[in-house]
């Protein structure tokens, strides 16, 4: 697979023009047309030039750092095609266009179920991984996270209300880094009961949360040699040994860390549209912390603290340092220094309760203002290496004692 190529483009008030950084990668790469306007009230139109064996998706930054993605992919095709984004006065935003060749299609059978539901049919090769996708009008595109082949007629069923729709199934390839750890599908419930012994009050109401599919998540936290070969930059205070954690970076660090190693990956082939690495939701930290326990830690409630130096470096034998990852044994997920050694930023926004009830694959607050981080430290105490036990502080802040990991899934709108 290739990466066609990227282009950024700049919109503040009605003034266009090309970031410079921009304009000399566009220089090295060959980009489809872009075409920015501002239309009605806000709205900013982004239209771009197509090719029929192409496949398009188009994302929108503030900052240079945390990508979305928005709008549909789109198909291929010989005329332009112009997407619409609800922008904001005043407001500076960055747009780039990424372009991959078409798969083919996997041959499928669709039937519809008596609520109106579709019910897709298709034979898959065990190890391979399936997408099914839908259309309104054979140009937009929406896909349904990777599908795992399992040697048979797998089937997958699609919840659309329009009744004149186009669906397909393709093969896609994805090829995470060495050393990420499959978190599989499941349910849990996040936050903590109320006779949990050094509970705190945001941890609270409990919250039965379901993860659909999967994601990959790092068997370790991001190493100082690994951040170092993607950034160019060794924060650390602990520095001296690449093996070590990277430390002293802030959340906005961290999610400019994981969109350069996205777009690094993107170009070799190595991910299909629609996944990204990325910081891990809070659910999904505490879901691949506890991996399948309900107890304090994942290896049982410690309530006398026997145990845990086992599994992690904490204040009481850390040595007021951090130390090599994966020296400490892992959780049932094979996920090493998952309790302590640096503090690990989320994806999410804090708030101190959590929404209750049932809730699919949540991201968090839609706003805050600080940002969650979990799993204790070096110089914390134990009890804060409970599963359940969470953070926050400012997403500018950098310590010696926050650093993370990074999980490969669905990007995140």
């Amino acid at each position: 697979m290739r990466l066609a190529g990227f282009l950024f483009a700049l919109i503040l008030g009605v003034s266009l023009g090309l970031v410079p950084e921009a304009a000399e990668l566009s220089a090295q790469l060959p980009s489809p047309t872009l075409k920015i306007e501002i239309a009605e009230g806000t709205k900013v139109r982004v239209t771009f030039s197509r090719k029929l064996n192409e496949r398009y998706q188009v994302y929108v930054t503030h900052d240079l750092k945390n990508w979305h993605f928005f709008g549909s992919i789109v198909q291929g095709g010989s005329q332009p095609i112009t997407i619409e984004y609800p922008g904001g006065a005043n407001r500076t935003a960055f747009f780039r266009v990424e372009s991959r060749p078409t798969f083919a299609p996997v041959h499928s059978r669709m039937e519809r179920g008596t609520n109106g539901e579709i019910h897709l049919s298709f034979p898959t090769v065990a190890g391979r991984r399936y997408q099914a996708a839908l259309s309104i009008d054979l140009e937009r595109w929406d896909f349904s996270d990777l599908i795992d082949g399992t040697g048979s007629r797998e089937s997958t069923e699609i919840d659309f209300p329009v009744p004149a729709a186009f669906f397909r199934v393709e093969a896609v390839d994805i090829l995470p880094l060495p050393n990420m750890v499959w978190i599989p599908q499941g349910r849990f419930v996040m936050g903590s009961p109320p006779d949990e012994k050094d509970r705190d009050l945001d941890e609270d109401p409990l919250t039965q949360v379901v993860f659909p599919s999967g994601f990959w998540m790092g068997k370790y936290e991001v190493t100082q040699g690994e951040y170092e070969r993607i950034t160019g930059t060794n924060p650390s205070g602990f520095n001296g040994d690449p093996s070590r954690p990277v430390e002293r970076v802030s959340w906005e660090d961290a999610v400019a860390y994981c969109a350069r190693l996205t777009q690094t990956e993107f170009s070799a082939g190595r991910l299909p549209f629609g996944y990204a690495y990325r910081l891990p939701t809070e659910a999904e930290f505490e879901y691949a912390c506890r991996a399948g326990t309900t107890t304090r830690y994942s290896f049982g409630d410690d309530l006398d603290y026997t145990e845990l130096g086992e599994y992690a470096w904490y204040d009481a034998n850390s040595l007021k340092t951090t130390h090599p990852v994966g020296q400490k044994r892992p959780n049932l997920f094979g996920l090493h220094d998952i309790y302590g050694n640096v503090w690990e930023w989320c994806h999410d926004y804090y708030d101190s309760a959590y929404p209750g009830g049932s809730i699919e694959r949540p991201s968090g607050p839609s706003s805050g203002v600080s940002r969650v981080f979990r799993g204790g430290g070096w110089d914390w105490k134990a009890s804060s290496c409970r599963s359940a036990y969470r953070n926050n502080v400012l997403p500018t802040r950098r310590s010696n004692y926050l650093g993370f990991r990074v999980v490969l899934g669905p990007v995140l709108y």
